[in-house]
Formats: C-alpha cells, sequence, structure tokens
C-alpha cells in the first residue's frame, strides 16, 4: 500500500475562476482566459496576460502592509480567495499549519515571500473571522514552480511524525509585476506577438487539506502517492546541458512503486520547449508505468504560468477531475522549477 495520504478539501483561485470547480469546468472545456495587459514588450505591442479582475481581489484588512511591494500584496489578496475556498470545502474546529511553496530568489531582486506572509495571511484571515493558520509548525518553501512538492514531502513528514492530524498544503505567484515581466521578455520567455514560443504570464493560488489514511472512509475519496523529488544541474539558467536526470529522479519516486499504470499526465508544462524536451527524455525512461494511450493534459494552456501555484493546483484538478470522472487515473502530476528543483506525485481515487 503506497497509498497513505488524502486529500479532504481543495481551493483554487486563478484567472479560469475563483473555486476548484469553476476551474475545473474551465479547464475541461478548453477555455483560456488571456487577455492583453497594461504591460508592453520591446516593441510597445501589449503583454498577454491571465489576470485575475482586480474588483474581485479582497480588501486586506488586520494587517499593516505599507512596507510591502505591490507584488507582496497582490499575491497575499490571491492567498485569502483561494484559502477561504478550502475552509468551505471542510469545517475544521482547530487551527491548521501551512506548507507554503513560494517563488524563486532571483538576482538583483528583493525576496517577495518570507516568513510574515503566512502570518500577514493568519491575520487577514482572522480579521474575516475565518479560522486562521497554525502558525508555530508552518513553513515557507522558496523553491518556485515545484515548490509545493517539497511543501507537500514536508507535510506528509509531519503527519508521519504524529504531530497533527491534517495540514494545509499550498502555493501561491503572480507575475503581475513590472520587473519581473521586463527580464523575462529580455530573456525571450514570454509569448509575445514576435515569438514563436514561450509562456503566458498568469497568476493564482490554491491549497489542499491533507490527511493521513487512517481506515476506508465511506464515501468515494483522492489518495496521493509518494512525493518524488529531483535537482537538475542542466536547468534553465545553467550553462549545462539537460539530460532530464531531476526529472527522471522525480518520476522514480513518485510512480516506482505503484501497481497500477498512469492513466493520465497533468503537468506544467507552459509552452517552453525545454520543459516538453525534458518531458520527453524522462518519460520514455518509465513507458512500461504509462497505459499505451494514457492522456496527456497541459491546463497552462488556461490559465497561464502560475508559477508556485503550480503544484497544489495541478493536483487538485487532478483530484477534481477524478470525483466528476472527467478523467482516468491514477493521474501523475508533475512540475519542474526554473532553477533546479522537479517534484512529482501521483494521484488516484479510490470508491
Amino acid at each position: 500500500m503506497v497509498w497513505h495520504y488524502q486529500i479532504t478539501g481543495i481551493g483554487i483561485a486563478n484567472s479560469l475562476g475563483l473555486g476548484s470547480k469553476p476551474v475545473l469546468c474551465a479547464v475541461a472545456a478548453g477555455l483560456s482566459s488571456f487577455s492583453d495587459s497594461q504591460f508592453h514588450d520591446l516593441r510597445q505591442n501589449p503583454v498577454r496576460f491571465a489576470q485575475i479582475p482586480d474588483a474581485v481581489l479582497p480588501v486586506l484588512n488586520g494587517v499593516d502592509l505599507s512596507c510591502r511591494s505591490s507584488r507582496y500584496q497582490r499575491m497575499l489578496k490571491l492567498a485569502v480567495l483561494a484559502y477561504q475556498d478550502v475552509l468551505k470545502s471542510r469545517a475544521y474546529t482547530a487551527q491548521l499549519p501551512l506548507f507554503l511553496g513560494a517563488p524563486e530568489r532571483r538576482d538583483a531582486r528583493s525576496f517577495p515571500l518570507l516568513e510574515p506572509f503566512i502570518r500577514d495571511l493568519h491575520l487577514v484571515l482572522g480579521s474575516q473571522g475565518a479560522e486562521a493558520i497554525e502558525l508555530d509548525n508552518s513553513e515557507v518553501f522558496p523553491e518556485g514552480k515545484a515548490s509545493g512538492y517539497l511543501a507537500l514531502k514536508a507535510a506528509f513528514e509531519y503527519l508521519d511524525a504524529g504531530r497533527g492530524t491534517a495540514v494545509v498544503v499550498g502555493g501561491v505567484d503572480t507575475f503581475f509585476d513590472g520587473f519581473l515581466l521586463s527580464m523575462l521578455l529580455r530573456e525571450q520567455r514570454l509569448l509575445t506577438l514576435n515569438s514563436l514560443e514561450g509562456f503566458i504570464p498568469g497568476e493564482g493560488a490554491a491549497f489542499l487539506i491533507i490527511e493521513k489514511v487512517s481506515a476506508e472512509p465511506e464515501t468515494s475519496h483522492i489518495l496521493l502517492g509518494p512525493v518524488g523529488i529531483g535537482q537538475e544541474p542542466g536547468h534553465h539558467y545553467s550553462a549545462e546541458s539537460c539530460l532530464a536526470g531531476g526529472l527522471t529522479q522525480a518520476f522514480d519516486g513518485a510512480i516506482s512503486s505503484l501497481a497500477e499504470p498512469i492513466a493520465t499526465v497533468c503537468c506544467g508544462n507552459n509552452g517552453e520547449s525545454k520543459q516538453i524536451k525534458e518531458w520527453g527524455m524522462s518519460s520514455i525512461r518509465f513507458n512500461e508505468k504509462f497505459l499505451e494511450h494514457s492522456q496527456m493534459l497541459h491546463p497552462a494552456d488556461g490559465y497561464g504560468e502560475l508559477g508556485a501555484a503550480t503544484a497544489p493546483t495541478l493536483i487538485g484538478l487532478s483530484a477534481m477531475g477524478l470525483l466528476n470522472q472527467y478523467y482516468s487515473g491514477p493521474i501523475l502530476t508533475w512540475a519542474a522549477s526554473d532553477f533546479g528543483l522537479r517534484g512529482a506525485v501521483a494521484v488516484s481515487l479510490r470508491t
């Protein structure tokens, strides 16, 4: 038995919808939410963005944000939206610790997320009367796109140690930042009118309530396999060639012990060819672990690049997709950060 953990709550917010069900329906229908933004590329063409409308973002009460950057404040608003959604999906009388995926550090840029973010989120939620966060055991994982898998691994270890019965795992990010977009434009990483490949920047947050499986529930439930983690020397900002060793290592940890073949893959591919090539080199090494006609999902086609919110969003969409019979399982989810981190986990439905 490798399915030791279950998802008992899901909260998602991104440009396709506020709530896990609306986002799932939009992804399954093949909808996209791209529009021209206030930012412009080097040729003065508007940058396409997958943005949550400002009008639906919450007001931040109960916390002093006068010294926080605009990106920090926007990420806090996104986190509030998704956290409100996850609290609706499961009622708890006690506060739960939060294991949070956050953006990677970048040269010449102040780090947008440190421990105060969880405290600030706790204060805002508390001002709304919501059951907030148990701060002492909460932790931030500043590793970018695959950071949610590190957070999930730490959550499993927390539960295994008997330190609690439930935790929240999540991630939040936004590319709605002029400095960050300028850097990505200079690196020719964004999909613009003058580029042949690249990604559409987006924003969002997602949270999952995770519990250890102790008994067979009476209703259908979503289980998680082991978390696979790898480090890729040939990452996006490395001079080394990418041989997909990191993603191979992540797949090995996530699916090698599974008895069932993977029926669906839900991945963080965003349109950049490097990630597609890395997937190809890694997956071919595990041919026997995939069904011959497995389905491939890349929901960033609809909501853009979510950065550190990617992993919990993929896991949450996979869980909802299985419960609503949109997809067949088990589902392998995976993501690759801009730097070395690679992560993966399988999601399965038990009835």
